[in-house]
């Protein structure tokens, strides 16, 4: 078998580490490995959008000794090209997000990719195409640079199969597109569920609702003790502050409640989400309402005139400190006064789980806070898909007045063995590492070596002098994500 590995962004760990493990298994298989990579063409790539040289320094040094170590032939190592050959389509105008998503390239779809980067890198689903003109341009040039590289070599090397790092920004995406548009098995790999294992997909995206879901069910046996515990510390360590990665609540302070929160009243609560990762992904988008905040408008509209009945909603910590169209229309929304609504914002202390407990209801978008109202015995009404959707923890409306109805109803909240299945997911999905042992979530020695160390002396000087011209180079320039 021909294997091709797209290796770009390995300046990262676990990302270079977890392709090394891939590769050392095909060679292992007896498999003949190829590589295609960046040696500092592209233009922007996800991991250095400044083009900074001591990013692409340390890219390259990481690269060539993590290939050293599984003795990897340099006749089997291409790079991507120099130059964007069709330069025809970099000085196009686009009039919309969507536009611009849809932009092809030869039958293949680019602009998917640069969108998906620009809402997650801008942390706005709704970005400004002229301000964000000149990066737009960059991030297509390095897409059509990656679609070119990569038709170029496959019309040289017949592949079986394609491996490549997480697949849905601009420097990625161009390689699935052309997998699935030459029927070339393609295989995702990203992190795991905890930092010991990495997720492998075969010809989808992990973010795919549906191989979620999917996997979800298949991953847990409800009879198995041992997974159920590990379902139950899942919540307990959210709970408790002890999550592994980020905890988006260890600001907080615990057991706080909104200063005027009367526990006399039909309290709900409100857990919306930060709108960056998944916006792109049409399979994310709301059916019962045009977004979140019209959902809440219509929501406590309809009872504005229930003086017993209060909202909180809690905006996402994800958050916090930022100034874009998600945080503007919740600030239009609060300028409205609404009698019975109360926003939180991401910054204030207030304690999320102190809210759950105290108020009757949960409504969620998208949010973790949904399948954990379940497992906390609170009632969960989802407003939007989510990877949990399919589970028996969470009430799901059809219409804006079943919504209401759901509110106003006695519901009991549903059991919580869906839940904890959820939770055994997240916190066990993927394939242990076998070759790279993680001392954290961003560090680790793959084969017993740590890339990092093995940089030298002479090249640990010259990453130092690199990294302090970058910084006084950033003094002087614009910088456009923010």
């Amino acid at each position: 078998m021909k294997i091709l590995f797209f290796a770009i962004g390995n300046i990262a760990t676990p990302r270079l580490e977890a392709m090394l493990e891939l590769i050392s298994d095909h060679i292992d298989k007896g498999d003949e490995v190829f590589i295609l990579t960046c040696n500092g063409s592209l233009g922007t790539c996800y991991v250095n959008p400044y083009k900074l040289k001591s990013v692409c320094f340390s890219c390259k040094l990481r690269f060539k000794l993590g290939v050293k170590l599984l003795n990897i032939n340099s006749s089997n190592i291409f790079f991507l090209k120099s130059e964007v050959l069709n330069k025809n389509y970099l000085n196009k105008e686009f009039k919309s997000i969507e536009e611009l998503k849809q932009f092809e390239v030869d039958g293949i779809n680019l602009g998917f990719g640069v969108v998906s980067f620009l809402i997650s890198a801008l942390k706005d689903h709704i970005f400004d195409l002229n301000l964000h003109r000149n990066l737009i341009f960059k991030l297509l040039r390095s897409s059509i640079l990656v679609q070119e590289s990569f038709l170029d070599f496959l019309n040289k090397m017949a592949m079986d199969s394609v491996y490549l790092f997480n697949g849905r920004f601009f420097d990625v995406w161009p390689v699935v597109q052309v997998c699935k548009k030459l029927g070339i098995n393609f295989y995702i790999y990203e992190m795991g569920g905890s930092y010991f294992r990495y997720l492998l997909v075969k010809n989808q995206f992990s973010h795919d609702l549906g191989f979620c879901k999917k996997d979800i069910e298949c991953s847990f046996d409800g009879c198995d003790k041992e997974k159920i515990e590990i379902g139950k510390t899942f919540f307990m360590d959210k709970r408790n502050r002890q999550e592994a990665i980020y905890c988006y609540t260890k600001e907080q302070q615990l057991n706080l409640l909104p200063k005027l929160f009367d526990k006399n009243k039909k309290n709900i609560i409100i857990f919306n989400s930060s709108r960056n990762e998944f916006e792109a992904f049409d399979s994310y988008k709301m059916f019962l309402y045009n977004d979140e905040i019209d959902a809440v408008r219509r929501i406590v509209n309809d009872f504005k005139y229930e003086k017993e009945t209060k909202f909180y909603l809690r905006v996402h910590p994800n958050l916090k400190d930022l100034n874009n169209s998600q945080i503007n229309d919740l600030k239009r929304l609060d300028f409205e006064r609404h009698s019975n609504l109360e926003i939180i914002w991401p910054e204030d202390v207030v304690d999320s789980y102190a809210l759950l407990d105290n108020c009757d209801k949960a409504l969620v978008f998208l949010s973790t806070m949904g399948v954990e109202a379940c497992f906390w015995g609170k009632t969960s009404i989802l407003l939007a898909p989510a990877f949990y959707e399919d589970l028996d923890c969470c009430y799901k409306p059809k219409s804006h007045e079943e919504v209401i109805k759901l509110i106003k109803s006695d519901l009991k909240p549903l059991n919580k063995r869906d839940a904890i299945k959820y939770g055994y997911w997240v916190s066990s999905f993927g394939v242990p590492y076998k070759k790279f042992k993680p001392d954290g979530p961003f560090s680790g020695k793959f084969m017993d070596t740590n890339l990092w160390d093995r940089f030298g002396f002479i090249n640990k000087m010259k990453l130092k002098s690199l990294i302090a011209r970058d910084r006084f180079k950033q003094l002087f320039v614009k910088k456009v994500i923010r």
